[in-house]
This record gives structure tokens, sequence and C-alpha cells, in this order.
């Protein structure tokens, strides 16, 4: 609009005033977005509301007003906005304006199931002491989303009760962008936090975010340390289902040892969790830091992606590894690991070879792991029956396959450098295949059976460029039914053998006739022809 709503012919303002779905963008000159439509009859069919790029917005209402049938409401853009209700601005004169909550205790969306926040200057979103009445007022929230905000704290304390459910129907939490952002919430030491029915949590690109809650004692209001834990002991999610962190640089640990203090707690925080995803978090050291007492429960995860967590010690302590029934997907890329397992803790029999059992593990993705040296660094066994596709890619310090013709009985026990798999158990079931030259090298030294690959469908080569080891094609003879076949960054001069370059052209003859699809990609030194004539 390139008005304001005042100036709008009175057909179309009288249609406005009656609409349920309201989208004002780029209104010009108005300091009060919803300046004629503030009385309680006219807002109370309203049910979507949405404001964006609205360069000189202040306040969206002039009156407090409750709106009894907003379902969405969406603010983006507006970078003046003090307010929802500009009357708020008036009483508060002991306040400087960007110190004023967006939401004051006396506007009221009873029946709002989604808000959107992006692009605002505000500081507070809500009150800094949130009543009963104002959780009622937001107790239908299903979706939270506050992007790019300039938000110090959302401070809340309630005398009422020890355990406090927040926004008791909210079922999605974005917080994305908020460079500021301290936590979500701010409150005393001895409260329970419970999000009873959060199913999707979000929090990307937040750099100062110490923790999720914010502890504070009732003393003199002492804010109490995080020390880089996103969760503690007394937050719950009994129905969380997805969780995805990423971008915040002061976080340590995701789920700390403390957890463990109060067993039920513990319990409800990770139960119902399927996916986890980690992204960028340069200083983290642990997701689980560890579980001596076996109280945190995953048995129904389902996909695990860890990226960019340079700090990173390992993936899992032992006693969340070995009860993961329900885990298909699990990919760890660029970060500092040394093993994806960490040893039983102090105490355990290390003489016991521990047991994993992957029953429904279908993906399985290392890349560029440098430090990476083990699964686990001790005696274990590993079970991998469903395992489909694997890819090893830059993880040099790790031996990728072992043979039981070197292990006890199918124990890894070897007590410096533990292979990652037995290939006799693992490699007759898989049918993606991705692996670097330095792996395929290693996989090359005439240990293994020369029927290692035959059920391999697709398989990709990786090589390092310049610095590559050298890629032999007969490599290719392993492979019996291979239909798809890719070579990248590979030091190769002809893609295919030629007459006396294998030893046995029957075999490899075979192999090439069952090629599909064919991929090939930065071999700077291949020749003009990828085969000779009579091949």
């Amino acid at each position: 609009l390139n008005t304001s709503i005042d100036d709008l012919d009175h057909g179309i303002k009288k249609l406005v005033k009656r609409t349920q779905y309201l989208q004002l963008d780029e209104l010009k000159g108005a300091k009060i977005a919803l300046k004629e439509l503030t009385d309680e009859e006219r807002l109370s069919h309203l049910r979507n509301l949405h404001i964006q790029n609205g360069l000189d917005i202040e306040s969206i209402t002039n009156d407090r007003n409750e709106f009894p049938e907003l379902q969405s409401l969406t603010l983006q853009g507006l970078p003046q906005l003090v307010s929802f209700c500009s009357q708020d601005k008036i009483d508060a004169t002991s306040l400087p304006q960007r110190e004023l909550p967006l939401f004051g205790e006396k506007i009221s969306f009873p029946s709002l199931e989604k808000l959107q926040l992006s692009s605002l200057n505000v500081t507070r979103v809500w009150q800094n002491q949130l009543s009963n009445v104002s959780f009622y007022t937001h107790e239908k929230l299903t979706t939270l989303k506050v992007e790019i905000i300039l938000w110090e704290d959302i401070e809340e304390e309630t005398q009422v009760a020890m355990t406090l459910s927040l926004f008791p129907q909210l079922k999605s939490l974005v917080l994305k962008d908020l460079q500021h952002l301290r936590g979500f919430c701010f409150i005393s030491q001895n409260k329970v936090i419970e999000f009873p029915f959060m199913k999707s949590m979000t929090i990307c690109n937040c750099s100062n975010l110490e923790g999720f809650i914010c502890r504070y004692t009732r003393e003199g209001n002492q804010r109490i340390s995080s020390q880089g834990d996103l969760f503690d002991n007394k937050v719950a999610f009994p129905k969380l289902q997805q969780l995805t962190v990423g971008g915040c640089d002061k976080l340590l640990t995701i789920f700390p040892s403390n957890m463990h203090e109060e067993k039920e707690t513990a319990l409800l925080a990770t139960a119902q969790l399927r996916k986890l995803n980690i992204v960028g978090l340069p200083k983290l050291k642990y997701i689980w830091k560890n579980d001596p007492k076996g109280i945190f429960s995953f048995k129904k995860i389902c996909a695990i992606s860890v990226l960019g967590c340079r700090s990173l010690k390992n993936v899992f302590p032992a006693s969340v590894a070995k009860d993961l029934p329900q885990l298909g997907f699990l990919a760890i890329s660029d970060c500092g690991v040394e093993e994806i397992v960490s040893k039983l803790e102090a105490g355990s029999d290390s003489e016991t070879a521990v047991n994993f059992e992957f029953d429904k593990l279908y993906a399985l993705v290392l890349r560029r792991l440098q430090k990476l040296k083990c699964f686990y660094p001790g005696k274990h066994t590993a079970k991998w029956p469903m395992l489909n596709k694997l890819e090893v890619v830059e993880c040099k310090k790790m031996k990728i396959f072992g043979t039981q013709l070197n292990s006890n009985n199918g124990q890894l026990d070897s007590p410096i450098h533990p292979p990652l798999f037995l290939v006799e158990k693992v490699i007759p079931k898989l049918q993606l295949l991705t692996l670097d030259t330095d792996c395929i090298a290693m996989t090359s030294d005439g240990q293994f059976s020369s029927s290692l690959f035959h059920e391999i469908k697709s398989f990709r080569v990786i090589g390092h460029g310049a610095k590559s080891i050298d890629f032999r094609i007969s490599f290719l003879e392993r492979f019996y039914t291979l239909e798809n076949l890719a070579i990248s960054y590979c030091e190769i001069k002809e893609l295919f053998c030629t007459e006396g370059d294998t030893s046995n052209e029957e075999t490899y003859a075979g192999t090439l006739s069952t090629i599909r699809n064919l991929k090939l990609e930065r071999l700077n030194h291949l020749k003009d022809y990828l085969w000779k004539q009579d091949v």
C-alpha cells in the first residue's frame, strides 16, 4: 500500500474491516498500522494478520484489545516497531521505548496458534514477569518462530508452581539469527520448565546463546552460569521429536551430565526424540557429556546428523550407543572426533567386550574426520545387519575394513586402531558404497576375498586431486553386479583397462557389461579417449 488505511476508499475500508485474512505490505506513512480498525467488534472476526515492510510503523493498534479469533500473526520488516499497542508506549513513561515488551499484559490472543516475528528491533517480546493470565492469552500457541531480532532475553518468573508449563499447546519453536539472544527465558533456579506438546525445536545462528533456560537466584537476582549447556536437569520436552541446533558459538554440551540428577526429567527430555541435527557449533565438546547411570533413553531416535563441530570429542557415550534400536541414519562430517563412541565410564569391566547392535542402521556417512582413529577404543562387537549405504571419505587415521582372520571370535580388540567393520559381516549387505582412494588402497592389500563387493549396485570413488593415491581401475574386478559408477578428482589417464592391464579379463569384461550409468568429474589427466577401440 502506498498510503495508510485512513486514506482508503470507504468501500475498500469496509471490506478490510470485515475480512478474516489481512495482509498489509509496504504500508506508507502510518505509525499505527490498524488505526481505523481498533474497536472490538471490527477485530473479532480476524483470523490471520500479516504485516510486513512498514518502515514507519511504531504500533499495530492504538487500543488494548482482545483478538478472539486470531490464529496466525506475522510481523516482519518493521524496524520502527516499539509495541503492539500504542497505549502501552504512552503509559510506560518510566521506561525507554526500546525496553518496552512487544506484547503488553492487556493484549490477548486466546486462539493464536502461530506467531512469526522477523526483522524487528524490539529487545523484549513479552513483559518481564509473565503471569498465569499472560500464559492463558497464548495457551493455544503451537508454532513460534522468531528471527533477526535484537532480543536480549525473555525474562520470566512465577511464584505459583514448582513445575511451569510454558505455552502448553506450543508444538514448534524456531529461534533464528538472534545475535543478542542469551536464553529463551530467564527463571529462578528451582523451577522445572515443561513444554508438554513441543514436537520440533530449531535454534540457529544465536551466537551469544548461553542456554535454552537461563537460571538466576532469588536473592539479588544473580544469574547462574549455564557453563555452555544447552539444557539442564529442570527442563522437559516429553513429546519432542526433532531437534536442530546450529551456529551457537558458546555451547559446549547439548545434554549435560546434570540432566541425570533427576531421572524422571531426564527421561522426559529425550524419550520421544527421533531426529537430531547438530551443525556448526565450534566449541561443542559433547552431545551427551556422559551417562554413568544409563538414565538417558533414545530408543526412538532414527536419524542423527553432526556437521562442523571441530571441538567435538565423540558422538555417543557407550551407554547411549548400546541402546539405539531405531537408529537408521548416522552422518558425521567435518568434526574433531577421535572416536565415535567413548569408552565406558570408570568402574566398568574393561575386560568385557561391549556389544553394539545397530539393527536398523541403513546408512553410515563419515566425511573429513581427520582425527578419527576408531569406532570404539576397546574390546567390542558390532552388528550392522541392515547397512545398505556406506560413505567414508578423508578418514585417514582409521582403518575401515578388518577381517575375522585377524580378530578374536569376532571381537575387535586391537588396542590401538581397531577397524570399523569386519568385512565378512558388513560388505555382503551393501548396495551403495562411496570410498576415497586412501581407503581403497587399504582394501586392495590382498587379504580380503575377491567376492567382497559382489552385491554393490552403486560405487563412487573420490580422490584428492594431485595428492591422490593412484587408483587402479582393475579394482573394479571385484564388482559383479555394478550398475552405477562415479569417479571424481582422481589422477587417472585411462578409464578402462586395455589388454594385459587386468589379471582377469573375463571378469573385468563382465563388470563393464553391467554398468548402466557412468559419471566422471574432475579427472584432469584423463586422455581424450575413455578406452581404446578394441576394448
